[in-house]
């Protein structure tokens, strides 16, 4: 598939995730951070850039939104789903849920992943309330027998998980590039594949969302950890986590971050997690994104069809962190690498301001990431 393709569906997606208005906004030179994804202005289907790449937007009835983007250029199509969720909305007490959660989307649900539902499910609900007693013990000798219970049922549960099933069943229809990632803002679940697979992708990516089931906990906690680690052995995300811990000291872009905290990925609860999807995982905070080669005529009767029994709820309000103004020009100074660097940041204007296009414009122009010159 062309680059541009993947531009034109991250670029979709960042219009999706306009609609968060925020208070502060951030210019900072670009790199894999908060403002890695922020939107420049929410278009709607009039607008010039829908025109230009034939990108079509309407509803469901259960409020979630569709974008079509079609591509007769290319010969696959790349297709994800998007909630309005992430690192900011985990609670304060249990940081990197919406992270996790993320990993235990592909582990299937109530028909995928599992050889016998029923009798699976009396076990994890055991290993369920096992994690919360496990959150609320601070004695080393109960968290280690609690633990040990826990490792028991895993390997009685184990007998009845499918590894990997959801990655096997995209497989067979050809798909690629399976991944997803979580924000502060947003998570995001995509692939690529062939064109003449869209009815059967449409048929996954709708199940797969629905009743998941937080099965092989135990062993994804460990793949967790290994990428906090990785995160901690990167010099420039100690960076970025030390700038906006000084420049938000109130919002939980500065006081916490998408990974987590270790005292929280070391007590994950599966209640807390629940009640996660339970909250943002509903069909009018969520998003189906396609861009590449197909008939939107043709596919909206099955978006319909495999979309349209997603359930809706109510969406919290998002709470209002305020900021104190910057007594001056404030800086701060640590030890975090081998060589001098440097982060600048400036308070600007909110989200959909009509001043953002020009201050996006002078950022690009400043950190120079296209080396124009």
């Amino acid at each position: 598939m062309k680059h541009y393709s993947l531009v034109i569906i991250l670029t979709i997606i960042s219009i999706f995730c306009s609609a968060q208005q925020e208070n502060l906004q951030l210019i900072v030179p670009q790199s894999k951070s908060k403002a890695q994804l922020k939107s420049s202005n929410k278009m709607d289907k009039n607008s010039e850039f829908n025109n230009q790449y034939k990108l079509e937007t309407f509803v469901l009835d259960n409020g979630l939104t569709v974008y079509l983007n079609e591509d007769k250029n290319v010969p696959n199509i790349i297709g994800a789903v998007v909630i309005k969720t992430g690192g900011k909305y985990d609670p304060a007490n249990a940081t990197g849920t919406s992270h996790y959660l993320e990993h235990m989307m592909f582990k299937g649900n109530e028909i995928i992943g599992t050889t016998n539902y029923n009798e699976e499910k009396l076990i994890l609900d055991e290993i369920s309330k096992k994690y919360d007693e496990l959150g609320k013990i601070t004695d080393n000798e109960e968290r280690k027998k609690i633990q040990k219970e826990i490792n028991e049922l895993s390997i009685k549960a184990g007998e009845f998980a499918i590894p990997n099933d959801l990655d096997k069943i995209l497989d067979e229809i050809g798909s690629t590039f399976v991944n997803a990632f979580t924000s502060d803002e947003i998570v995001a679940y995509f692939n690529i594949f062939p064109s003449s697979q869209i009815n059967k992708w449409l048929n996954v990516y709708s199940t797969r969302f629905q009743k998941p089931v937080f099965r092989l906990f135990q062993s994804e906690l460990e793949t967790v950890f290994e990428e906090k680690n990785m995160y901690a052995d990167n010099m420039q995300t100690a960076i970025i986590e030390n700038f906006y811990k000084n420049f938000y000291k109130n919002h939980p872009y500065g006081t916490q971050t998408v990974i987590g905290k270790p005292e929280h990925i070391k007590n994950p609860s599966q209640s807390t997690m629940q009640k996660m999807y339970d909250t943002y995982y509903v069909a009018n905070n969520m998003a189906l994104v396609l861009c590449g080669n197909f008939n939107s005529e043709e596919i909206k009767p099955l978006i319909n069809k495999y979309f349209n029994d997603w359930r809706k709820g109510e969406i919290p309000k998002y709470p209002v962190y305020e900021e104190k103004p910057f007594n001056g020009e404030e800086i701060v100074k640590t030890r975090l690498a081998p060589i001098k660097l440097g982060i600048m940041g400036f308070r600007t204007v909110p989200n959909n301001s009509k001043d953002e296009i020009g201050l996006e414009i002078c950022s690009a122009l400043l950190n120079n990431s296209s080396e124009t010159g």
